[in-house]
């Protein structure tokens, strides 16, 4: 199970939705140095740290979202976290897991207007011996396993901006 592909679904929300989310990711309430690995974790030394804004106080992603989150995936999940993540050219992501059950999983949304795929910034999941990637496109979400070891890959040097990411930790229910 941990090895799964993760499932993409595009389009996940509808426009006015999108607008909101780009505008709560757009304004000044990022902060820098969050990392895949706690501080004392042997593997933290490896990682690079990255942009984040936390919304688990924020009841449009926690409730109204997620509600359609579960619509969309017809699955209905338990939320554990909620934040977005930002990446920039030289900020490469480290693989790692997001949870260690077989009910954990992970929704990611890629929250840009617009993205083109030389700019890299695709997900990364090491399934076995194989690596598979989903490029970044717009309202696109993946849908994957906790124990998936997944990494944001590296942005071109042609991009200014913030690559974004809003992550949901959820649990099946």
């Amino acid at each position: 199970m941990d090895n799964s592909i993760p499932t993409t679904y595009d389009n996940v929300f509808d426009v006015d939705d999108f607008k909101t989310i780009l505008k709560k990711v757009s304004g000044p309430v990022w902060e820098f140095g969050h990392t895949s690995y706690a501080p004392g974790d042997p593997r933290f030394r490896l990682c690079t740290p990255f942009w984040k804004i936390d919304f688990i106080d924020d009841e449009f992603f926690t409730v109204h979202l997620l509600n359609k989150i579960q619509e969309k995936t017809n699955k209905s999940f338990s939320l554990t976290h909620v934040y977005a993540n930002g990446h920039t050219y030289g900020i490469d992501g480290t693989f790692h897991q997001d949870g260690y059950t077989d009910d954990d999983m992970t929704f990611i949304l890629y929250a840009m207007s617009k993205w083109d795929k030389e700019w890299g910034g695709y997900t990364s999941y090491r399934l076995s011996d194989n690596i598979y990637s989903v490029y970044p496109e717009p309202n696109k979400g993946i849908l994957h396993y906790g124990k998936v070891y997944h990494t944001s890959g590296p942005i071109s040097r042609q991009y200014p901006g913030l690559r974004v990411t809003v992550a949901w930790k959820l649990t099946l229910k």
